[in-house]
């Protein structure tokens, strides 16, 4: 046995894992310091930032704000508390969702004189509904943020403040649409132009465009005043989903894009918004009816006579378009009518579910429940089992 040989490798061993050990601990302070580092660097999760009377613009006008009402993430996004919002524009803002009546915090819905708009913790998408229909018609937008939950608060970025309220960020002041009405008016006076004052198409003003009209007729500038589209269509419909606008000229109907591309031409006799979710516009040529969908693709060419079946209280029918949440539909559907017969086509395809051999197709209320019927020949059927029937009847044929 070799003593010496076998010292020298001893001591290799000893002297390798003091090198291992020394170059260990080397890393974690290392690391310990970076860490250190990165912690007083980082933007903090605060919603204290702004604290005791410190101001805000708010249209333009320095106003005080408290504690709370800021509230900075992680990422250094600012966000603000929507009731504390809401009271600067005398807005209404109510706990829970519209027309749930509960006190629910991790949901609101602010009244701000156009339109109810509906917010959820956790969630970037809002609902928006004319106020005042005991049937409301939703449309959906989604924010670039969640909606944040904090200190029992609901808080939304500053960024999303012109999609979900209407309100424009400008010189680091908050300001409302009415306050932006009143702004610009002067200076299109000057320029010979009056502002469209319709409810609809000033919200186009939060998205930095204005409906204008020049001698009867009507166009669009930026915030800048200068030209979108010149003062030439009868009428102009802002719709704020897609940020297009619904134009005519000499009775004919289409849609240009936020930029003043047309989109559909001016070819049909009607063109409508008839639903919001999914969102759909009517089209009407030689009194023929079809459908267009929020890409504007054509759903239905223009070959029905009329869209939805019309209500009649007295029976317990309501009026009926859409169709969703039944199983043996894959999409929404929506109710067309040719030749005094009803049929149902999916809402996205336009592919025939129901041929138009029906003599209706409604939501019937009976005894406080409401059901979706199919009435042949006097006869009614729920058309969850009348689709069933006409599934088994196509498989066994």
């Amino acid at each position: 046995m070799d003593l010496l040989n076998e010292n020298n490798g001893k001591k290799s061993e000893k002297t390798t894992s003091q090198k291992i050990i020394l170059l260990s601990i080397i890393i974690l302070v290392f690391l310990l310091i970076i860490t250190i580092a990165l912690i007083l660097l980082l933007p903090k999760k605060n919603n204290t930032n702004i604290q005791g009377k410190e101001k805000i613009k708010i249209n333009n006008e320095d106003t005080e704000i408290t504690q709370g009402f800021v509230f900075i993430d992680e990422t250094g996004k600012q966000y603000l508390a929507l009731k504390e919002l809401s009271a600067f524009f005398n807005f209404q803002y109510y706990n829970g969702a519209y027309m749930e009546f509960n006190e629910d915090k991790s949901k609101c819905y602010i009244d701000d004189e156009y339109e109810i708009i509906g917010f959820e913790k956790d969630s970037n998408i809002i609902y928006k509904t004319v106020k005042g229909s005991n049937e409301p018609n939703y449309s959906y937008l989604e924010l670039s943020e969640n909606i944040i939950l904090n200190d029992n608060k609901l808080y939304i970025c500053v960024d999303d403040l012109a999609v979900a309220l209407n309100l424009c960020v400008q010189n680091k002041s908050i300001n409302s649409i009415k306050y932006l009405k009143d702004k610009y008016k002067k200076t299109l006076t000057e320029k010979g132009y009056t502002l469209d004052e319709n409810n609809n198409n000033l919200k186009a003003v939060a998205y930095d465009m204005i409906v204008v009209s020049k001698n009867s007729k009507k166009g669009i500038m930026d915030t800048n005043f200068q030209e979108i589209v010149g003062a030439k269509y009868d009428t102009i419909e802002f719709n704020e989903t897609k940020k297009i606008f619904i134009v005519s000229s000499n009775n004919k109907y289409g849609i240009i894009d936020k930029y003043g591309q047309t989109k559909i031409n001016l070819i049909y006799d009607e063109l409508k918004k008839i639903s919001n979710s999914p969102l759909l516009f009517s089209i009407k040529k030689d009194g023929k009816i079809g459908l267009i969908n929020s890409e504007n693709k054509i759903i239905l060419g223009t070959e029905y006579d009329k869209l939805g079946y019309e209500a009649n209280k007295q029976n317990g029918i309501k009026y009926t378009l859409i169709i969703s949440n039944v199983d043996s539909l894959e999409n929404d559907a929506i109710v067309v009518s040719k030749d005094e017969k009803y049929g149902l086509i999916d809402a996205e395809t336009g592919e025939k579910i129901i041929p138009c051999e029906t003599d209706g197709i409604y939501e019937l209320e009976e005894n406080n429940t409401s059901r979706y019927v199919v009435v042949i020949s006097g006869q009614t059927y729920n058309l969850e089992d009348y689709l069933q029937y006409l599934e088994f009847r196509q498989n066994t044929m």
